[in-house]
């Protein structure tokens, strides 16, 4: 089959509501974040070893330190110090103002484009697209822009956007104690080869990809096994601390090994990666008189503080090759 790829912007209608969405989130949670697990509605957990454990619906129970649950059925019982992240299902009702965007329907891949300049960040916008059943929390384009000057484009894939009566429906609130300013939205709809999957890079230009390969290898800078991590999209993600080096250095280092195809001349390279609580902290930390972000993710309130493992929201976005929070 001829591979196509056309890329259609639509922008129709936006409507101004001041109803609210009710919707049920998981966030993976530190259990350090967690003040009273026993309160909570533990769905899962993610091991310090990398195993990802869903729960049955019924009969989790925190208690004495460790959980209590049934998976497909049979008891399962783990400490919490052996718990990287807690698995919390919350429900929650946004009451603030709300855009919706309704948006023709041409059948392909969905890319929503957004160019944002935020005064602080915990999440940019909330974008919430309707699936044919309900809304679902879809995207969080963050575009790391704390001032005019820095202002940028952020792209994101919709997973659950479906039409229904020849429409996309969107919801996009500001959820968060934050002034956000969004001055450009657009839905672009791209027509391909099914066989092919769309992503967009950091400038917006789209790219059809196939027959991805897993990595061989992924080592960090120390030579420590990355693998495990990085070998496959899922609910498992690398959020090393932000320890210094004996140079005082905090950047960290992946080197990954792919297999090489015979007569491959180029390659892409499709990273899902997103910026954690940390960020945020160190993006407000720019802001004199904006410590209170530091009790609320950090615990801290004088200025200094560690990162350690705050969790970043599960990628339920995908951002293109190379982009940056």
């Amino acid at each position: 089959m001829k591979r196509r790829s056309v890329a259609v912007i639509v922008t129709l209608a936006l409507l101004f509501q001041f109803s609210g969405c009710k919707v049920k989130k998981v966030h993976r949670l530190d259990p350090a974040q967690v003040q009273n697990p026993e309160r909570e509605r533990i769905v899962g957990v993610t091991t310090k070893n990398g195993e990802e454990v869903s729960f049955d619906p019924y009969g989790t129970v925190v208690k004495g330190g460790s959980i209590q649950a049934l998976v497909k059925k049979q008891p399962y019982q783990i400490s919490l110090d052996q718990v990287q992240r807690l698995w919390v299902q919350r429900q929650e009702t946004s009451t603030i103002r709300t855009i919706g965007l309704v948006a023709a329907v041409v059948v392909g891949t969905i890319v929503v484009t957004a160019a944002i300049i935020v005064a602080t960040k915990q999440s940019c916008p909330f974008i919430y697209s309707w699936d044919g059943a309900q809304y679902v929390f879809d995207a969080e384009p963050y575009g790391g822009a704390i001032t005019r000057g820095l202002e940028r484009d952020d792209y994101s894939e919709l997973e659950h956007l479906r039409p229904e009566n020849g429409f996309y429906r969107l919801k996009i609130g500001n959820e968060v104690p934050e002034t956000q300013f969004t001055n450009l939205l657009e839905l672009k709809v791209v027509d391909h080869n099914p066989a092919t999957r769309v992503v967009s890079d950091e400038w917006g230009r789209l790219h059809t990809i196939s027959a991805l390969r897993a990595p061989l290898s992924a080592r960090e800078k120390t030579g420590h096994d990355l693998l495990p991590w990085l070998q496959a999209t899922d609910k498992l993600i690398w959020e090393p601390d932000a320890v210094p080096d004996s140079r005082g250095n905090t950047r960290q280092e992946v080197v990954l090994t792919f297999p090489k195809e015979r007569g491959a001349k180029h390659a892409k390279l499709v990273a899902n990666a997103a910026t954690g609580l940390w960020g945020s902290c160190a993006v407000r930390l720019e802001h004199p008189g904006r410590a209170l972000c530091l009790e609320a993710l950090c615990g801290r309130t004088d200025g200094v503080g560690s990162p350690g493992n705050h969790a970043g929201r599960r990628p339920v976005h995908r951002r293109g090759p190379g982009s940056y929070p």
